[in-house]
C-alpha cells in the first residue's frame, strides 16, 4: 500500500511539473527571434485571436493559451494591437502582455510629403487605418477645424520628425499627435 501510494505522489508531482511547465516553460512554435501579432480594432473576439495565434504559431500549445487566458479573463477585453512576441516567451508571459495591451511601438518617421495622398499612403503602409480613410479624414472640414486648417492647408500641420504611435491609432490620434 505504501508503495502505491509512493508511485501516485511521484506521478502527481511528475504530472504538477509537467503543467507547469506548459504554462511558464517556452511554448512558441517559430523558429525566428521573434513575432508580430496584429490584432485588428475591428470588434476582435476569441475565435478571431485564437485563429491568429494558431496561423501565426505563436505557441505550440494552443489548448494551454486558451485556458491561461480563459483563467486571466483576456477574452472579456482584447486590446487590439501590435505584439511582440519574444522566441522562448512562456503562455503565461504572452497572455499577460496581450491583456496589459503592450503593444510594440511604431515609429513614423515624417520627412516631405508634397500631397495628401502621399501623406496617407506612408502612413497607412505602418498603422492598421488605411490611407482611404486618412485621406477623408484630412479632406473632412468638420475634422480639420479643429486643428484651425481645413482640406487645402492639411499638410501645413506637418513637422519633419519621428513620431511614436501605436499600431492601432486612428486618424484622428494621429493628427493630434502632430
Amino acid at each position: 500500500m505504501k508503495k502505491l501510494i509512493s508511485i501516485l505522489i511521484i506521478l502527481l508531482i511528475l504530472l504538477g511539473g509537467f503543467l507547469t511547465w506548459l504554462v511558464v516553460g517556452p511554448s512558441t512554435g517559430f523558429k525566428e527571434e521573434s513575432k508580430y501579432l496584429y490584432i485588428s480594432s475591428n470588434n476582435p473576439t476569441k475565435d478571431s485571436v485564437m485563429r491568429l495565434i494558431v496561423k501565426d504559431s505563436i505557441t505550440w500549445h494552443e489548448e494551454t493559451f486558451e485556458k491561461i487566458a480563459d483563467r486571466m479573463d483576456y477574452w472579456k477585453n482584447i486590446k487590439p494591437g501590435k505584439y511582440k512576441i519574444s522566441k522562448g516567451s512562456s503562455v503565461l508571459n504572452t497572455v499577460r502582455k496581450l491583456k496589459n495591451g503592450q503593444q510594440e511601438p511604431v515609429n513614423l518617421v515624417i520627412l516631405k510629403f508634397r500631397t495628401k495622398e502621399a501623406l496617407a499612403g506612408a502612413i497607412g503602409k505602418k498603422l492598421e487605418c488605411d490611407s482611404l480613410s486618412l485621406l477623408r479624414f484630412m479632406n473632412d472640414r468638420d475634422s480639420m477645424n479643429k486643428y484651425g486648417l481645413d482640406s487645402n492647408t492639411a499638410m501645413s500641420i506637418l513637422f519633419p520628425n519621428t513620431y511614436t504611435l501605436n499600431w492601432n491609432t486612428t486618424p484622428r490620434k494621429v493628427f493630434n499627435k502632430f
